[in-house]
């Protein structure tokens, strides 16, 4: 519900201001808050391998540098509900990847889930093309 949340108030902010700045902002408020939870909720440690500072640099960028911070410029040219649904796909999406790619297992509960989402979605749109 607090995605949905995000996703709506994520609509209105970026068509009224600078969604690069508003995608900005939000990263750097995760990291705030992701760090007082660290500190708060465990002890935190600075990775000392390579391959650790590796994995950790790569999902910065890729991940909170562009998808992060540019979902609310890409979220600016289109409606809530279209952006609501791309949100509802990424979970699928990454299951059906580690499952292609990494050979991860998808047992009968993600199974379920991939279908309950997807049903979601094919159930909104075509209620919506109705009305």
């Amino acid at each position: 519900m607090l995605y949905a949340v995000t996703i709506i108030l994520t609509d209105r902010l970026s068509r009224q201001d600078d969604s690069f700045l508003l995608g900005i902002l939000q990263v750097g408020f995760m990291g705030i808050f992701a760090l007082i939870a660290a500190f708060l909720l465990e002890t935190p440690r600075l990775s000392v391998g390579t391959t650790e500072w590796g994995c950790i640099l790569s999902l910065a960028f890729v991940c909170s540098g562009f998808g992060f911070t540019l979902q609310p410029v890409a979220q600016s040219y289109t409606t809530a509900e279209r952006a609501g649904l791309f949100c509802a796909l990424s979970p699928v999406a990454a299951a059906i990847l580690g499952w292609l790619i990494l050979k991860e297992t998808f047992g009968f509960t993600g199974v379920l889930g991939a279908v309950l989402v997807m049903g979601g979605i094919l159930i909104s749109t075509v209620v919506k093309q109705k009305d």
